[in-house]
């Protein structure tokens, strides 16, 4: 795991036991729904970087700094430049385009900020970019891509500029291959898919090695409804670097969204195969869902089966694993060994998801008055 993504989760996972490690449903009801409790847990337990929309509002709920977090997070993202022993990474040494004067001050902006010298690299780049006569693209939107969330007078003096670049500017005066990235983003969330497609094949063109401008350029196609095309790019990235957790990919997302059930179950059941100890736990979920989706309701009760017989110390496992297991036997229409099966927990009624479930399987099975009672006894008790 790189340094900078290592430093994100453990300040993360740090900021959560500080907080008494709330449920993750409880940081999900902080979060006004904006993260379901899978994501919370995802966001905090998972070992892949996630995204800024899914981090920040965990953050929040957490009570820490939001801005403390996003510099936390662009260094995680863009693969931090200088590790901390001060070696440049692989993607801030290939820089073939780029001339040595602009390569040692972003390498130099690069080691400043790996020393939490925010100010020193803020004022170098200021100075280097106003030292022209013209305007230096890749040096002045790598200073404003990094700093206008943190100084007040670089997101005014270059944010005219930056957002007439990404509409209009020349895509070949871009020579490093993050900030192309970060341009192909910004026009992306701008619904501007051909200036964002432009920007992310520049980044490839740069540094063709960095899985994380395929993955971008595989989100960017599939949005334009270019499904095939964003297949082979999300394919060939899954290849280069398999990640983390596959349920939550770009390719995996893909294939739910053009109902390939079966190829993702290949690549789900090939991770669940292969894991061990607590990661087995955070996937056996998505499996199970992934086994429905593909008609295999035997298989998936059997895995739903094996989850809960594991033995954990970890009670959100253990429920979860329960309440995987309810979904899979409604689904099969045994809703008496559903509620059997959430009744007999020692974790019953204490843990109140699971209490909640029991009310569902209520509700499934038509028992609406039945189901109502429970519910809204949880509910009238949570307002109280």
């Amino acid at each position: 795991m790189e340094e900078a993504l290592k430093n994100l989760k453990q300040r993360l996972r740090a900021a959560h036991l500080e907080a008494g490690e709330v449920s993750m449903r409880e940081i999900s009801k902080r979060c006004h729904g904006a993260v379901s409790h899978t994501t919370a847990h995802q966001v905090i337990r998972g070992d892949g970087l996630p995204s800024w929309r899914s981090l920040e509002p965990v953050v929040a709920a957490l009570g820490e700094s939001v801005e403390d977090f996003k510099r936390l997070w662009l260094q995680a993202r863009r693969g931090t430049e200088i590790d901390s022993a001060g070696t440049p990474t692989w993607d801030a040494a290939f820089r073939p385009r780029m001339d040595p004067e602009t390569t040692g001050i972003l390498n130099l902006a690069g080691a400043y900020a790996s020393q939490n010298k925010h100010d020193e690299a803020k004022s170098m780049l200021l100075s280097y970019v106003d030292s022209g006569k013209s305007i230096d693209a890749t040096a002045a939107i790598y200073l404003y891509s990094n700093y206008s969330y943190r100084y007040a007078d670089v997101k005014e003096k270059y944010g005219e500029y930056v957002e007439s670049f990404v509409k209009h500017g020349e895509v070949l005066d871009i020579e490093y291959s993050p900030t192309a990235h970060w341009l192909a983003e910004r026009a992306y969330d701008s619904l501007n898919h051909a200036r964002a497609i432009e920007f992310v094949q520049r980044a490839i063109q740069i540094n063709p090695t960095q899985p994380w401008h395929w993955r971008l350029h595989g989100r960017i196609l599939t949005s334009m409804g270019r499904y095939k095309e964003a297949e082979e790019v999300l394919f060939a990235a899954h290849e280069t670097s398999l990640e983390s957790d596959f349920w939550y990919s770009d390719l995996a997302k893909l294939l739910k969204l053009t109902r390939q059930f079966h190829k993702l179950e290949k690549f789900l059941r090939a991770e669940y195969e292969s894991a061990t100890g607590d990661s087995l736990c955070d996937l056996f979920e998505n499996y199970i869902e992934c086994l429905l989706m593909c008609g295999k309701k035997d298989e998936a009760l059997s895995v739903a089966r094996d989850a809960v017989a594991r033995e954990t110390d970890e009670e959100f496992y253990a429920s979860a694993a329960l309440i995987s297991l309810s979904r899979v036997l409604c689904f099969q229409g045994k809703f008496e060994e559903a509620r059997g099966a959430i009744k007999s927990s020692p974790l019953y009624p204490r843990i109140k998801t699971l209490e909640s479930e029991y009310g569902n399987t209520l509700l499934r099975e038509g028992l609406i008055e039945k189901g109502i009672e429970v519910l809204k006894g949880i509910y009238e008790e949570d307002s109280a």
